[in-house]
């Protein structure tokens, strides 16, 4: 089953982001996270903590994580999808909430 890049449904807006652990749990060896958009198969970034921290400025957050690729307890990929509520969803809510 292919995982789309990005989709909107209802509210919200949602992307997905392939997450690649390496080294997990190894005291001797730096952890390695790279992080990449699902469909991209060419590029592969660094520091995931500081791509959620900028993702979660602008009005991201999980939805859900699931497993894709499973080597060892030490080295796996999940699938992390965001959601967003859509612009004119959340001014809606914003209005709501002053009530």
């Amino acid at each position: 089953m292919k995982i789309p890049t990005a989709f909107q449904d209802g509210a919200y807006e949602y992307k997905n982001y392939a997450v690649t652990f390496n080294n997990l749990h190894n005291q001797e060896s730096e952890i390695l996270v790279k992080w990449k958009i699902v469909g991209d198969s060419t590029s592969l970034e660094g520091n995931w903590k500081a791509k959620m921290e900028e993702l979660k400025s602008e009005g991201w957050e999980v939805s859900r994580a699931v497993p894709e690729r499973w080597d060892s307890i030490k080295d796996f990929t999940l699938i992390y999808e965001l959601k967003k509520l859509k612009v004119k969803d959340l001014t809606k809510a914003q209005v709501k909430s002053k009530r």
